[in-house]
């Protein structure tokens, strides 16, 4: 990998993991177009740890609150929403690493924008939307977070459809799919850093850190432009952008073969 990959990955990485369009899956197909081989698990979630400043920085005051008071009950419903993708990802794990070859990206893609268009279609329903989390909307949010598990399956855009059918006004899906983030990076980059413990790799240190910082910045821009979407718009927009991104994957997948 050199230095213009891992900056376009950076940058890929950091838009594309606060915006419900999937950030893995844009990682496996920017690998593939650039012919990256090998395993690259490592450096995917390095770049998503990289992304969590952007969600400290944004969010630094809801975070600090949790940290003050971690026997609150907003940390309790935290807790609560990362333990489904924890417990899918620990008792599936070879799957889900199948998975990143690329293989079921268009079917991912394609969920990605069914779940959007149908969260969308709940929210309306509701006429009173909440701005307090209960357990019910934990629950929701993060039984939704384990189809992200797949690449092509947007993180962002599971729980934010999750917090939407729940109840949960705009924003307050939006911040709370922030947090969730980082318990789940978090957990994945300490549980792959462990796994380099008597098993090293060869790791590319300035390709890496290069891509790391400009995750980061790509982030914080992304996270301000989520919420402001969010705040004032439907997500039917990112609906339409992974449907044709499912529907080019299948056409290479299925018949050209330029990309897979």
């Amino acid at each position: 990998m050199n230095i213009l990959e891992a900056i376009i990955l950076g940058i890929t990485q950091g838009l594309t993991e606060f915006l419900p369009v999937s950030s893995s899956g844009h990682l496996v197909l920017a690998q593939n177009i650039f012919g990256l081989e090998g395993n690259h698990l490592f450096f995917d979630t390095m770049l998503h740890f990289a992304s969590l400043t952007a969600v400290v920085i944004v969010l630094k005051d809801d975070i600090w609150d949790l940290i003050k008071n971690p026997f609150s009950k907003k940390m309790l419903i935290l807790i609560i929403a990362s333990l489904p993708a924890v417990v899918a990802a620990l008792l599936f794990e070879d799957f889900f690493k199948a998975a990143f070859s690329g293989k079921f990206l268009s079917v991912s893609f394609l969920i990605t924008g069914i779940i959007l268009i149908v969260a969308e279609q709940l929210a309306k329903r509701i006429k009173n939307k909440r701005d307090l989390l209960t357990i019910k909307d934990g629950l929701a949010m993060g039984f939704a977070q384990v189809l992200a598990l797949l690449p092509g399956v947007s993180r962002a855009g599971m729980t934010l459809s999750g917090g939407l059918a729940s109840g949960l006004n705009r924003v307050a899906a939006a911040k709370f799919s922030f947090l969730m983030s980082v318990v789940i990076i978090l957990g994945s980059s300490g549980y792959e850093a462990l796994k380099l413990i008597g098993n090293p790799i060869k790791i590319e240190i300035v390709p890496l850190i290069v891509g790391m910082i400009f995750a980061a910045i790509s982030g914080y821009f992304a996270i301000r432009l989520l919420l402001d979407i969010v705040a004032k718009k439907k997500l039917y927009g990112f609906s339409i952008y992974v449907f044709i991104l499912a529907a080019l994957v299948f056409v290479d997948q299925a018949w050209t073969h330029i990309i897979f």
